[in-house]
């Protein structure tokens, strides 16, 4: 109806784009949460639907700070003549809507009349809404699942269970879902020194399947980590409408000896498999090391200059820290590019005054050589530091580095990185070291996989949820998994508030990242994969250096990619997400 007019008792009724406009000025807004300014506006009435789900940009709640806000602009302009209505169902117990109900209910028991225009309602569905019976949702109510259980008595019942609720309640459901096939390849773990860091690694010992035909695609979902942090990769493929999880590989870092994970082992692992098993066609990784375009580089000659302007511009050199020797060392820079589109960026400010703008996973290097994502920083944080000086030099001349002083979220740009030889770190202009890209996503762009970046947040893990409801999932028997007692699966927790999921306290969740990932890579819904041609990708433009039969189950069969069909790489409507 955008742009429209409407007659209503011969006066005319402009519907816009922003606002629709009535006689008299009059103009009604809608808004989401994370509007929380009245700045403009008269405000005579408002009316705050779902109010215990308000969240900002940073999925913080809000509620109060936007009632606040709308009431004190109201109560200015209008004093006792506005409207103002909050209307929600609970999302957890001491929430914003029942703090307002039981506010409003503790006044009206004291007598207190410095606000008599108040009305407080608590209603089940069927009392506030006659033409609903308690019948119609006495199935959910009943419901076996304590987590739908819970979750029906907060929706119909206003009778909401704590603030954090079980991911998934009924084990007997999800245990359905894991078959007792093998994996399609057996793994090993072992250990290299690389430049005198120790690396946790992988490698295929074993296919438990033969070379299967390059019309079943396949998809690999890679949750990276560092030194504190744990990796995983996932693959799998439809069967009809069930996703088969195909495999999954786990790196696990050893804090005490010192051995971290090496970032491209996934990228190895899953060009392997793809060259001799099974045709893998999409890669998504999480959001990892990306700096907004404007950042400045420390440049070995003396220069700085925008990462976003050394694209196309290689080798260049860099500062580099080496961790097995605590010295500054000259690196080779190459491959500078975009990695994202209007990204969730944050700011860290730093004790030079500096700020740096990056993702919230990218590495930050400390003063003691590990690294830490930039949503972990903290203030008083020891960053280790460049100082300016463009001689090499050791950590002992360094002190303790610089200091966080805050870190804060500032909205959505596109976000670049590079890839650095041997130490795979440089410094910045701001005075700080940082993890650089690894060669992952070339690595699998010259074999013709997609890569992109996918974030899961609560749709995601809600399109896993639904699958695994229907057993639409064939997971494999992997104890880090679904194991009863320790599986990650049962010791996730749902925010009621914000619908993201976590791992409890003293648990994981790389691994079901990785599974969640892939169910929805699969059974998600498709936003812009039918415009990414098969070979190409969203991160960086393939690079197409390998031979036609790469995918091919013997040299005279048909490259894949010369089909139309292949441009659409799932059955139903897929996933992707934007970047």
């Amino acid at each position: 109806m955008t742009g429209k007019n409407i007659t209503v008792d011969d006066s005319v009724v402009d519907v816009c784009k922003e606002a629709i406009v009535f006689p008299h000025n009059i103009r009604i807004f809608a808004l989401n949460s994370s509007n929380e300014s009245a700045e403009g506006y008269n405000i005579i009435a408002f009316i705050c639907t779902e109010y215990a789900a308000f969240v900002n940009t940073e999925d913080q709640p809000n509620a109060d700070s936007i009632f606040n806000v709308l009431y004190s602009s109201a109560n200015t302009r209008f004093p006792g003549k506005f409207l103002g209505m909050l209307i929600s169902y609970p999302r957890y117990n001491g929430d914003a809507i029942l703090q307002k109900y039981d506010d409003a209910m503790e006044k009206k028991r004291r007598g207190d009349t410095s606000r008599p225009r108040i009305y407080a309602i608590k209603k089940s569905t069927w009392e506030f809404n006659p033409m609903r019976s308690r019948a119609e949702y006495e199935s959910e109510l009943t419901s076996n699942d304590p987590v739908v259980r819970e979750a029906a008595y907060g929706k119909y019942l206003c009778e909401p269970g704590e603030k954090e609720t079980k991911y998934i309640g009924d084990k007997a459901a999800i245990l359905a879902c894991v078959s007792g096939r093998q994996p399609i390849a057996q793994l090993e773990t072992f250990e290299e020194s690389v430049n005198g860091v120790l690396m946790g690694r992988l490698r295929i010992s074993k296919f438990n399947i033969s070379r299967q035909p390059s019309s079943v695609k396949y998809v690999a979902r890679v949750d990276l980590g560092k030194s504190r942090d744990r990796a995983c990769l996932c693959v799998g493929h439809l069967d009809g409408d069930k996703v088969v999880i195909d495999l999954i590989a786990h790196w696990v870092p050893d804090p005490n000896r010192k051995m971290i994970i090496d970032v491209d082992d996934p990228a190895r692992l899953i060009v392997q498999l793809r060259n001799q098993l099974v045709s893998i066609v999409y890669c998504s990784y999480d959001q990892w090391n990306c700096l907004v375009g404007s950042t400045k580089i420390s440049l070995l000659d003396g220069t700085e200059i925008a990462i976003r302007d050394l694209e196309g511009k290689e080798p260049f050199w860099v500062h580099s820290y080496d961790q097995s020797t605590g010295k500054i060392v000259p690196g080779l820079g190459r491959d500078a590019r975009k990695t994202g589109v209007q990204a969730d960026v944050y700011s860290v400010l730093i004790d030079n005054e500096e700020q740096i703008q990056a993702t919230a996973e990218h590495l930050f290097m400390m003063s003691d050589g590990s690294y830490r994502k930039l949503k972990d920083l903290r203030p008083d944080d020891n960053l280790m530091s460049l100082y300016g000086r463009r001689e090499l030099a050791s950590l002992s001349a360094h002190g303790k580095g610089h200091k966080v002083v805050s870190t804060a979220y500032v909205g959505n740009q596109d976000v670049y990185d590079i890839t650095v030889g041997d130490h795979h770190n440089f410094a910045l202009s701001a005075g700080v070291f940082v993890h650089n890209s690894q060669s992952s996503l070339n690595v699998l762009n010259r074999n013709r996989i997609v890569t992109d970046i996918l974030s899961l947040g609560p749709r995601e893990y809600d399109v896993l949820l639904t699958n695994l409801a229907m057993r639409k999932v064939d997971l494999l028997n992997f104890a880090p998994l679904v194991d009863p007692k320790s599986g990650e699966l049962f010791h996730l927790i749902r925010n009621k508030q914000t619908g993201k999921v976590d791992h409890e306290d003293g648990y994981h969740n790389d691994v079901s990242e990785c599974v969640c990932g892939v169910v929805s890579m699969l059974k998600g819904t498709k936003k812009n994969m039918e415009d990414v041609p098969v070979g190409t990708s969203n991160v960086k433009s393939n690079l197409s250096d390998v031979s036609d039969n790469v995918w091919s189950d013997s040299t005279t069969e048909p490259n894949p990619f010369d089909n139309d069909e292949d441009d659409h790489l799932f059955t139903g409507e897929g996933f992707s997400l934007p970047m």
